[in-house]
């Protein structure tokens, strides 16, 4: 990962909460992992989970029983920021937009 935590005080700051099989677990550096993850631009579901449980396994433990729910929960958080993204460039294409609309009217 190309921005690592500098300490471990850096490291418990980008602990994020996660619904893992009904527990609440703190999960450390999963932000960093989604967005390297996601920069890949892959698209196979198999592929992307893998890696996001790859990425994730470098700062957290996860144990062999739970893996499985780990990994629903690790997907459905990439899921979750996947849609944030898509739902923040239309967003911006919006605005963008009704910024064009606006720059035409006073030019005209």
């Amino acid at each position: 990962m190309a921005d690592t935590p500098c300490c471990a005080a850096d490291a418990l700051r980008r602990i994020r909460q996660v619904d893992v099989n009904g527990i609440l677990t703190g999960i450390s550096m999963l932000d960093e992992s989604i967005s390297e993850v996601g920069g890949l631009g892959r698209s196979d579901d198999r592929r992307i989970r893998e890696a996001l449980v790859r990425r994730v396994k470098i700062y957290h433990y996860i144990p062999p029983a739970a893996a499985e729910a780990y990994a629903d929960a690790i997907m459905r958080e990439y899921r979750h920021a996947e849609r944030k993204n898509v739902q923040g460039r239309a967003g911006n294409e919006r605005r963008d937009k009704e910024v064009d609309g606006r720059e035409q009217d006073g030019k005209n």
